[in-house]
């Protein structure tokens, strides 16, 4: 196949990297100083009380469009409820804005779509006397008491028409930091020409600009995946998630006693099925043939905490034409097990087997005499469980943190973005994709944010790792996100990876 060649070398792309922090220490480096600082519009619906009732049902099921260009977010439906809070946050990267005016609709869910707007919002921003540097300023609504200056917002109700007045000091438009709590918001009465209120009920909002590196920035939805269904939303957000941790389960079966046989004219064969969780493994048969059969085999598992599963025994008598008789059975809930650390032998304990025959009366019933089965069951933390290729492993530590060496240093990773991606679906016609980034050090995995229908996402996300052996390594992987419709997901349900690396 002809083409030109891809260049891999190394290129200078000249990032503006090492944001700061704004205050009075300007040499403080923020969290995010080894990507770009990204602009953000944020707008927060708050809450929203009083409003007016369906005429006919006379019940509230509101929710709140927020519009900006072409870009539309809608906030979760509450039934029946005059009074509720959303809490939800919207954000938009500055670099994508379409238009600097910023629309809300309150609507009712049990109308149609053009008669449902109980009240609509238009916001141009900037539009205060006071002509403020809107990339690093809050825009909220708050009321501390201070001399105002008005902002007129004009609004169409379904009532006719009227303004809402929202009163903002101008030392209220402070700058927005990182390190900042939430921003101070507060809802205001909508009223009419004459000054009368309306009876339409009070909305609760704040408009500002951030960066990534605001609290509400990971729990925002963003406007550039306006096409994702709601069930799906959850996907589209960064996580930091930590693999459970894993043991060495050791279970070493010696002898059974006093085993109580269906039949006893025939030589048993007996062996035991042990089972933890999907895995299930099981002994020899024994080679004494009598009712109180020795194995003194070892089985090993893998267990991952919380231990969810029980480990499960069960002693079978294997008969003629594939039948197998269950002498006793025997439930063990790991968290009961020894944990251990040192090489030295776990302690020998009898263990009851409990079996149930079936009466006359057709109902199971417990055999009242109980067989015993001798075992060492210990959980062997002094290990790692290897669940990577060797070779590219970023984690060597046993189990128990009691063998952990000291840490040697903080690994810290900014991921900025991905360029030159290729296309991994149709949508409306048009190949696109909708990449996610995930990176593994040790237990901990980390998932930027999926970016949207783009070939060149920014991310812009910083993670940190502790660092206890310098031997290991990061893996570093970019995927397509395959679950933004909702629905099952088409082949094995996993999603495409578009490229790996291991550094």
């Amino acid at each position: 196949m002809s083409g030109a060649k891809e260049d891999f070398s190394v290129k200078d792309i000249n990032l503006k990297i090492g944001g700061r922090v704004s205050g009075a220490n300007q040499n403080l480096t923020s969290s995010y100083d080894l990507v770009e600082q990204m602009q953000f519009l944020f707008v927060r619906i708050v809450k929203a009380r009083d409003l007016p009732l369906h005429p006919y049902s006379g019940f509230c099921d509101p929710y709140v469009e927020v519009k900006i260009g072409n870009y539309l977010g809608t906030t979760m439906y509450f039934d029946r409820k005059p009074n509720l809070e959303w809490n939800q946050v919207f954000a938009l990267t500055r670099d994508r804005m379409q238009s600097l005016s910023v629309e809300i609709f309150v609507r009712e869910k049990q109308l149609m779509i053009y008669e449902n707007i109980i009240s609509k919002l238009n916001w141009i921003l900037g539009s205060c006397e006071h002509r403020f540097r809107l990339e690093n300023l809050i825009l909220g609504f708050s009321s501390h008491g201070m001399s105002a200056n008005r902002i007129e917002l004009s609004i169409d109700e379904a009532t006719g028409g009227g303004v809402v007045e929202f009163a903002t000091a101008a030392e209220e438009f402070t700058e927005r930091d990182c390190c900042e709590s939430t921003v101070c918001v507060t809802g205001t009465s909508i009223k009419d020409k004459k000054g009368v209120v309306a009876g339409i009920g009070e909305l609760m909002v704040a408009v500002w600009f951030g960066t990534q590196a605001d609290e509400t920035f990971p729990d925002a939805w963003h406007f550039d995946t306006s096409t994702v269904s709601g069930e799906s939303l959850p996907n589209t957000r960064s996580k930091v998630y930590l693999s459970p941790r894993l043991w060495y389960l050791r279970v070493h079966i010696i002898p059974a006693q006093d085993l109580v046989p269906g039949s006893k004219n025939r030589k048993l064969e007996v062996y035991v099925n042990v089972n933890l969780g999907d895995v299930t493994l099981r002994t020899k048969v024994s080679p004494n043939k009598s009712v109180d059969p020795k194995w003194n085999e070892e089985l090993m598992f893998v267990a991952e905490e919380p231990f969810i599963h029980p480990l499960v025994f069960s002693v079978e008598d294997r008969q003629g034409n594939h039948m197998e008789e269950c002498l006793g059975k025997c439930k063990i809930n790991l968290s009961q097990v020894e944990q251990r650390i040192e090489p030295k032998a776990a302690g020998l304990k009898w263990y009851n087997l409990e079996k149930t025959l079936l009466g006359d009366d057709g109902v199971n019933k417990e055999v009242a005499f109980s067989s015993k089965l001798n075992m060492k069951i210990s959980l062997d933390g002094g290990y790692h469980v290897f669940y990577e290729p060797i070779h590219y492993s970023s984690d060597y530590r046993s189990t128990l943190k009691k063998g952990w060496k000291p840490m040697i240093g903080v690994l810290e990773l900014g991921i900025i973005g991905a360029s030159g991606l290729q296309p991994m679906k149709l949508r409306n016609g048009y190949e696109t994709t909708d990449a996610y980034c995930v990176a593994k050090y040790g237990p901990k995995w980390i998932k930027t944010r999926t970016v949207a229908n783009t070939f060149s996402p920014k991310w812009n996300e910083q993670y940190t790792w502790e660092v206890y052996d310098p031997c290991t390594v990061l893996t570093i992987g970019v995927f397509d996100d395959s679950h933004l419709q909702g629905g099952e997901v088409l082949g094995s349900g996993k999603d495409p990876s578009i490229g790996k690396k291991y550094t």
